[in-house]
């Protein structure tokens, strides 16, 4: 992994509070006036991550350029969604 770049295990959890975010984005009707973009979302996600913007930018860019690398990441992305779906499901 070159220097400056997110591991797979820092940068997971990232990816999947962004997808949470994502998600979450979604769900507003558009005359909502808590609306809340990903342009709001990802400074937050950072900050509780304790990552700067430059470091996890450099790192999706890493990752898209190698995308056998990226679908490891995913499926586990995946994998702790989908387990975060069940938390939330069994309540």
């Amino acid at each position: 992994m070159p220097e400056g770049i997110l591991t797979q295990k820092e940068m997971i959890p990232v990816l999947v509070d962004i997808h949470i975010a994502q998600a979450a984005t979604g769900l507003y009707n558009a005359g909502d006036t808590a609306l809340f973009t990903m342009n709001d979302y990802i400074p937050y996600i950072l900050k509780i991550h304790h990552i700067e913007k430059a470091l996890y930018d450099s790192s999706t860019a890493f990752y898209t350029l190698h995308p056998e690398i990226m679908q490891e990441m995913y499926d586990e992305v995946i994998s702790e969604l989908s387990k975060k779906q069940g938390e939330v499901s069994s309540k």
